[in-house]
């Protein structure tokens, strides 16, 4: 809570803010998937993060014959990530910096400080 009042208080704009701290996976609907759906699911969610294209990730879920409620899931969960929360090169230069500030548990007292 103190990083989010010292990174308003500097003028850094909201979207840098939540992808900072993390928020943006703290607001989306949980879906129903099972333990064992999710254990599925997750592999292909990792190939999304390493930005692979989703339609590639839909063939090759389609291709090992994942459930339709998985491959829903999954790609549902894509789109969302693709929103407007998506910060730009320069929006992202500035928010590296404290994500990495904050990933090395330099304290956030430490992080508003440096802000």
């Amino acid at each position: 809570e103190a990083v989010r009042h010292k990174m308003k208080s500097e003028g850094v704009d909201e979207k840098i803010v939540s992808a900072v701290l993390d928020e943006s996976k703290s607001m989306e609907d949980p879906k129903t998937l099972s333990e064992e759906e999710e254990r599925i699911a997750s592999k292909y969610r990792r190939m999304l993060k390493m930005r692979v294209p989703p339609e590639a990730v839909r063939h090759k879920m389609k291709s090992e014959g994942v459930d339709e409620k998985i491959v829903s899931a999954v790609l549902d969960e894509s789109k969302s990530m693709e929103d407007p929360k998506t910060l730009s090169e320069e929006e992202e230069r500035i928010a590296s910096k404290y994500r990495r500030m904050l990933k090395m548990r330099v304290p956030p007292e430490a992080v508003r400080h440096k802000m």
